[in-house]
């Protein structure tokens, strides 16, 4: 989409930014034993609430004082702006939001029909509601992700990643406010858990004839972590390496500082995947040979695990076979280990799915 009442505009490009060392990486990669690359594209989605947006705005011009109830995730921010727009000072304005019914971050943008809303009632004098139907909602919300990323991942001879490269296509939608901040947001997990000392990230935001793109659960965050995720899983098929081990091996040390200066404050992501090593291994079970869920033996699920991704792992190395995932027989028996375990106890609670 191009602006035609924008001078100079040609293309439908919002802007472009990079950071990072693209020379060192350039050179980083010219030296690596194996290049994996990957094109990934994570879809729009849109939030769609429980509740669609609304506010009840009563703006009194006598006393100068505004109180509106609206489903704002954001009330203080919202405050800043409807003050610059109804000319009132902030501490006249009050906001409530109670009940926004779902937001998720959606609801942090200052929409046209709390504006309109406001500005009538300062007009008219009298309170104003207005709450959207569910088709202005699908129509005017913001959506969420929108990221087309390119990544190149460098290695040496031992798995170790040297290099980063993303290039990330960022769709703001038709209106951008919050859509080209996104691709910070995804540049700052850009490397994920592990330890990349040389990257090169560029991003190019564009506006599009969709709706605008703004925060939805993680901002930004996971179409990062959707791409090099995705990319250390095709890097382990190309070499010939378990996935775990090859994350394992390059997990940042604590402490330690990634690119773009963003320091882990808690290491339990190194926790969870070193239990796959520990002595608390699953019993193999022959699931042909009848329900593995009613046998007993130390059957033990690492801390903090998600069950059913720990036990797809043992099928793939084969010690577990032909395991389906049932999820009441899987949630019984999680539940009563669980029980067992922290309680010391031979209670097995009914679980229902």
């Amino acid at each position: 989409m191009i602006r035609d009442d924008k001078e100079g505009q040609t293309s439908n490009e919002c802007y472009t930014w990079e950071s990072g060392d693209k020379e060192a990486t350039d050179a980083v990669f010219a030296k690596a034993d194996k290049v994996v690359s990957l094109d990934t594209f994570y879809p729009r989605s849109h939030p769609a609430p429980l509740e669609t947006c609304g506010i009840v705005a009563d703006v009194n011009s006598a006393t100068g004082q505004a109180t509106l109830y609206m489903t704002s995730q954001a009330p203080h921010a919202h405050r800043t702006v409807f003050a610059l727009v109804a000319g009132l000072p902030e501490q006249n304005i009050r906001i409530v939001s109670p009940d926004i019914g779902g937001g998720f971050g959606n609801k942090v943008p200052v929409y046209p029909g709390y504006v309109v809303a406001t500005a009538a009632s300062l007009v008219i004098g009298q309170p104003v509601k207005w709450v959207e139907t569910r088709t202005e909602n699908l129509q005017s919300m913001v959506h969420g992700r929108a990221q087309d990323h390119t990544v190149d991942m460098g290695f040496d001879a031992d798995g170790r990643i040297v290099g980063l490269r993303v290039h990330n296509l960022a769709d703001c939608g038709g209106y951008p406010h919050f859509g080209p901040l996104m691709p910070f947001a995804s540049r700052k997990l850009a490397c994920g858990p592990y330890r990349i000392d040389t990257v090169d990230y560029e991003w190019l935001a564009v506006v599009t004839t969709t709706n605008p793109v703004g925060p939805y659960r993680g901002a930004g965050q996971p179409e990062a972590v959707n791409g090099i995720e995705r990319t250390i899983d095709n890097a382990a098929r190309a070499m010939g390496i378990d996935p775990l081990d090859l994350v394992v091996s390059n997990l940042y040390p604590f402490g330690a500082s990634v690119a773009f200066g963003r320091v882990f404050s808690d290491e339990k992501f190194g926790v969870v995947l070193s239990a796959s090593y520990s002595d608390r291994e699953f019993t193999s079970h022959n699931v042909q040979g009848g329900d593995p869920w009613e046998e007993e033996g130390d059957f033990l699920v690492p801390d903090e695990m998600n069950l059913r991704d720990y036990l797809i792992r043992r099928v793939r190395k084969g010690l577990v076979a032909n395991f389906e995932f049932r999820p009441n027989e899987n949630l019984k028996f999680f539940w009563r280990n669980i029980f067992n375990r922290y309680e010391d106890t031979e209670l097995q609670p009914e679980v229902t799915y």
